[in-house]
């Protein structure tokens, strides 16, 4: 079995992609056999930094909780097979798992913050 992964394209909105965040480098296909759509938690503290740009390069390419981590261990362990398996994801949306600023639900209890990311796998196989 091989996993080909081509990459992240980010398509968040213009209010979301910080200035100065890194290209990423991405080979779309159109010929994918189905899409998968996933939410990805990303732990704030771990990717935080002063610079917006850098916090959003680091949501996507931190080595053990990014975006691009996230995907691959996903892929690796769903995708058991003898066939190759070519895929590229695509993230859409970002938010964080704190929906509020209120008495109500988790906003002054010990829940850690991170940022929700919304994702989508194309996949195919050879």
């Amino acid at each position: 079995m091989a996993l080909v992964d081509n990459g992240l394209k980010v398509s968040v909105a213009g209010g979301q992609l910080p200035a100065g965040a890194s290209a990423q480098a991405v080979t779309e296909f159109t010929d994918f056999e189905y899409v998968r759509n996933e939410t990805f938690s990303v732990l704030k503290s771990t990717v935080q930094d002063s610079s917006k740009a850098t916090t959003f390069d680091n949501i996507l390419n931190e080595a053990s909780i990014g975006v691009k981590a996230q995907v691959t261990a996903l892929m690796t362990a769903d995708y058991i097979a003898t066939n190759t398996v070519t895929y590229y994801s695509e993230i859409t949306y970002i938010t964080t798992n704190i929906a509020g600023n209120s008495t109500v639900g988790d906003f002054y209890n010990d829940t850690a913050v991170s940022y929700m990311c919304v994702v989508r796998i194309f996949v195919k196989t050879a």
